[in-house]
């Protein structure tokens, strides 16, 4: 038996500690090692996420109840999600992109809709703003200033604003927040631009004035400018200006316009963290009333506007209006929206994944199908396997063929 042993060319007889290994042991040891490697891509990016796509959306979680969502924000790794249930009540949610799940939060003390929301260190604030009920808005605007403390799940309320304004935006610039132009429901579009200074607790009105007074308009902050696209002026429902506001000089100036005039849409801007610094415009309505998919992407650097992946159909028949956008570690998720005439709300959340992202995307629950795979992890784990399968297959064939020879050789 021991000559036999030693007869074998698959034995390493250079003294080490592998002697007692043969080629047979050596190959069942690389087959379970390449199972384990495919086994760890799969559950590995299942855990971990991936970031092997781009411009491509992906369904989330709905928000549990049918409701008018008005304005969405995130904060400490949560995204919160403000707006009116089916009676005209207001409702708060929260969502959690880590666990796929939406929990609710203390509601608004007062509704609203067409407000501006923005966040400054640990809160969010909610601005102006206008009642509604019965599906329209009611001849009544705020001057409200509205705060939620996601850590204590309560609210408070802070120094009004100077001037009431509804369909509007609020931007933070350098520890202040901007509210730019707007509809007052008196029948005036606002030609000024309103700011509040958190930590002094007082408003002040901007010198320079916006070229085109908006309201409905989409904005995002990139480098210390906001950025105004589109909206409805004096002359028209919809409008392709892109109005652009210095924080540091106090002045204006006109980028490109847009490819598709647009009102009521939405709009946000990544950041350069983990994907260029963009602005984008999703949805809203065109100059004739329809309502649009459009995701127009602007690039401050090129001055130039490009067309990234239209927001995905949705079975239920989902439109823009109503709907409402925040960018969570430079991906944009997207929550709400409202059929056409306000008639029903929809819970949709949908996540974009920008052109060049290179961060890390949360992998799809299970039950929430993506639109787009995050990554072919069954196709590698199945490659890995096949490879697997045919080395050993090649080893018998090799190892059987020699064994015959070798006995025939010791006859």
């Amino acid at each position: 038996m021991s000559r036999n042993l030693y007869k074998n060319p698959f034995i390493r007889r250079n003294g080490t500690i592998f002697e007692w290994i043969s080629m047979s042991n050596g190959f069942a040891w690389i087959s379970v090692l390449v199972f384990l490697i495919a086994l760890y891509v799969v559950m590995g990016e299942s855990v971990s996420g991936t970031s092997a796509i781009e411009n491509a959306w992906i369904e989330r979680a709905p928000i549990p109840v049918a409701m008018l969502v008005e304005g969405t924000a995130t904060l400490s790794g949560w995204i919160y999600s403000f707006g009116l249930d089916s009676k005209d009540n207001s409702i708060t949610f929260a969502y959690n992109p880590s666990t796929n799940v939406w929990i609710k939060k203390a509601s608004m003390p007062t509704s609203s809709v067409y407000f501006g929301i923005a966040v400054y260190q640990s809160k969010i604030y909610i601005m102006g703003g206008a009642k509604f009920s019965n599906n329209q808005i009611e001849n009544v605007d705020y001057d409200l200033n509205q705060v939620f403390d996601p850590a204590t799940n309560n609210w408070s309320t802070k120094e009004p604003m100077p001037i009431k304004a509804t369909a509007i935006n609020a931007n933070v610039v350098n520890n202040k927040i901007y509210v730019v132009s707007g509809y007052s429901l008196n029948g005036a579009l606002l030609n000024f631009t309103q700011i509040y200074d958190p930590e002094a607790n007082n408003w002040a009105i901007a010198k320079s004035s916006i070229p085109t007074p908006v309201a409905y308009y989409a904005s995002g902050v990139i480098n210390d400018k906001i950025y105004v696209a589109g909206g409805a002026s004096s002359t028209s429902d919809s409008t392709n200006q892109l109005q652009i506001y210095d924080t540091q000089t106090d002045e204006w100036t006109i980028g490109a316009p847009l490819p598709t005039a647009v009102s009521q849409a939405v709009g946000t801007a990544t950041l350069g963290i983990y994907a260029p610094p963009r602005l984008y415009v999703v949805g809203g309505r065109s100059v004739n009333s329809y309502f649009l998919k459009n995701n127009q992407i602007y690039d401050p650097q090129t001055n130039n506007w490009s067309a990234g992946k239209q927001f995905p159909n949705n079975p239920a028949g989902i439109t823009q209006q109503g709907l409402t956008v925040t960018n969570f570690n430079d991906t944009l998720y997207f929550v709400g929206g409202t059929t056409q005439l306000l008639s029903g709300y929809y819970e949709s959340t949908e996540q974009y994944i920008p052109e060049n992202y290179n961060g890390t995307i949360p992998s799809p629950q299970v039950g929430v199908p993506p639109t787009a795979n995050p990554f072919p992890t069954t196709t590698v784990a199945v490659f890995l396997i096949a490879v697997t399968v045919v080395v050993v297959c090649a080893y018998l064939v090799f190892y059987f063929t020699h064994l015959k020879r070798s006995n025939l050789r010791h006859k």
